[in-house]
């Protein structure tokens, strides 16, 4: 039996725990197998029924964006899941075509090899110029992907990244993707020293799911122990590190690290005791408790005194202290800062390049926007406290208020700025059933 031919059973048996590995299978083989599994479907991707329509098309003498206009109307004709095929797979195509000149296959070398295994009948094959046809077909469908499939330029940025972020990780930690969409990457146990274990990471892979896995390969028992295993992610070598909350999504945080134009050494993943675990349900033991205070913040490299306050909905950054101090003023100043709770990420740990004031740190990081390229060359946001017991206190307030956490701990807060004045004198970065900024800058400042 052939290589092709026993990948092909593997993969009819469980194709999710098949492992591609170069000094076992050639690229050349796995194209065939993919040759080989679409052709023995019973029906081709782009549908038999409409066979007549591609091939008339691909004969016809016609202008440009006419034949393009009916390739779009045949394509939105399809059912959704071979377009969602069709369109990956050509994706795929066009990245290799966009490599041609080293590994010699051109868009019109690839539509004669997948022509008749995207478009076929059972006797086209018989008839030359249908042959030609069809490859005619999938050549302009590779040629004008992006026009017909309405590709802007932020997806097709988007796949770049993703296709150089997997390259990078191979050669860093000898992850090796496979067809099924899974990646296979290092976890370490415990420490980032010493070796790591390899674990596949599929798309739909959760940080619970990943430990569980991990442990049942190491034959460790989680138990009902009070600090449970949890899955961290290190970045900067050690320098930041956060838990991975048991419900996220683990690929899309390994293939954020690309962004960040770093050795792909420099970040890993830990499964080790979650000691975040503790900070969340002391803070959060409190059911009607916010938390606010001074602390030195930096945006970019330059540490400022600023003023926090994490409410049930965002956490508010305050530079302007100078108003905030001053008993007379009637109005608050507007936040520099305002975020909401669902978009942050919080890390124990800032940049050492950054050279905090205090070893007590955390950085936030927003969803859906690289900070780092806002700040050229920083990572997130700096908050230094004067205290270890802070720094455990707001990571635990922030992921607390955060909705997968939050929903299993029964919150009844309001707005800290918009409550009565607490009775009794709030010390540095307290925890407070209501008070007011200007009683709070009172009471800790005095008057200017």
């Amino acid at each position: 039996m052939s290589k092709v031919s026993k990948l092909f059973e593997l993969f009819e048996k469980d194709p999710r725990s098949v492992i591609l590995r170069t000094e076992d299978y050639s690229a050349h083989d796995v194209a065939s197998l993919l040759k080989k599994y679409f052709r023995s479907l019973d029906d081709c991707v782009l549908k038999a029924d409409y066979h007549v329509h591609w091939c008339g098309i691909a004969g016809e003498k016609m202008a440009l964006d006419q034949r393009l206009a009916i390739f779009k109307e045949l394509l939105g004709e399809l059912p959704e899941l071979n377009y969602c095929t069709l369109k990956k797979l050509l994706c795929h195509l066009n990245s290799i075509a966009a490599n041609s000149t080293e590994n010699m296959m051109p868009l019109e070398n690839l539509g004669a090899i997948f022509g008749q295994t995207l478009l076929f009948t059972a006797t086209s094959a018989q008839d030359f110029s249908v042959v030609q046809q069809e490859i005619c077909v999938v050549t302009d469908l590779l040629r004008y992907y992006s026009y017909l499939f309405e590709v802007d330029l932020e997806e097709a940025e988007k796949e770049k990244k993703m296709l150089k972020a997997i390259e990078k990780l191979k050669q860093a930690t000898n992850s090796m993707p496979n067809p099924a969409g899974d990646l296979l990457i290092g976890i370490h146990l415990e420490s980032t020293n010493g070796e790591s274990s390899n674990v596949k990471i599929d798309p739909n892979k959760t940080a619970s799911d990943i430990v569980q896995e991990f442990l049942r390969m190491k034959r460790i028992e989680d138990g009902t122990d009070t600090q449970p295993f949890g899955l961290f992610e290190i970045l900067l070598n050690g320098e930041m590190e956060r838990v991975v909350l048991d419900r996220e999504k683990v690929l899309p945080i390994v293939l954020s690290w690309n962004e960040y134009e770093l050795h792909p050494s420099a970040f890993c993943l830990c499964v080790k005791r979650n000691y975040v675990h503790r900070w969340i349900h002391e803070t959060g033991a409190s059911t009607s408790r916010e938390l606010f205070g001074e602390i030195k913040f930096c945006d970019k490299k330059s540490w400022k005194k600023a003023y926090i306050e994490l409410t049930r909905e965002s956490l508010l950054v305050y530079k302007d202290l100078k108003t905030l101090r001053d008993p007379k003023a009637v109005t608050r100043p507007e936040p520099n800062h305002s975020w909401p709770i669902e978009s942050i990420i919080v890390y124990k740990g800032i940049e050492k390049r950054r050279s905090p004031p205090t070893e007590f740190g955390i950085t936030i990081n927003i969803h859906d926007s690289n900070t780092r390229n806002n700040n050229k060359d920083y990572f997130g946001y700096g908050l230094c406290f004067p205290t270890q017991k802070d720094v455990e206190k707001w990571i635990g307030g922030l992921l607390a208020q955060s909705g997968p956490v939050r929903q299993s701990m029964r919150r009844n807060s309001q707005s800290s700025l918009d409550a009565v004045v607490h009775h009794g004198k709030p010390s540095g970065l307290g925890l407070s059933r209501g008070f007011s900024i200007k009683n709070f800058m009172k009471n800790n400042f005095g008057k200017k």
